[in-house]
């Protein structure tokens, strides 16, 4: 509650540290996700069959995505879906996956976003709509990412979910291609 007011290191009061915020809690789980990755990857391991200690440490990781996802840190919750497609450290949950998609599509993450809208698209664990599919494209491409750019340039040329337009799709184009 104190990091709403600006208070970032100590309690005002008691001068007590404050535990770390929900972004490092996520980064912290990142990192420590990717040791855990690198040490599957060089025994060549499959991620069904993680050692004791590299379950003990995913178990840590996907505690700490979930406790910054709560707190709606985008990058946690997107962090999940992609646990929860792959069975990275959790059982494989589409289902799961699809609540974490939204939520982090919701909290303006970009990829989720693109993620989301293509979902949509595909009538992956939602209902097929091509203007859902634009409207989260839209969000992402505008934030910059490529995919979601290409994707919504091709739905403005086929009319699909927008009205079609070649000159937006045309415009979508270059931001995609530079």
């Amino acid at each position: 509650m104190l990091r709403k007011f600006g208070v970032s290191q100590s309690c005002p009061l008691c001068r007590a540290s404050l535990p770390s915020g929900p972004k490092k809690i996520s980064e912290e789980a990142t990192r420590r996700f990717v040791v855990v990755a690198r040490i599957v990857e060089q025994r060549s391991a499959s991620w069904s069959a993680p050692t004791a200690s590299e379950q003990r440490e995913l178990r840590a990781v996907i505690a700490g995505w979930r406790a910054a996802a709560d707190q709606g840190v985008g990058e946690a919750q997107f962090a999940l879906v992609m646990a929860y497609l792959g069975g990275y450290g959790v059982k494989q949950d589409d289902k799961q996956a699809a609540q974490w998609l939204q939520k982090a599509a919701e909290s303006g993450y970009a990829d989720a976003q693109c993620l989301y809208g293509n979902a949509f698209l595909e009538g992956l664990n939602v209902a097929q709509s091509n203007k859902e599919a634009a409207r989260w494209l839209q969000k992402a491409a505008e934030q910059g990412v490529l995919r979601a750019q290409t994707k919504l340039a091709t739905l403005y040329h086929s009319g699909l979910g927008v009205e079609q337009s070649d000159e937006t799709a045309a415009a979508w184009l270059p931001k995609a291609t530079t």
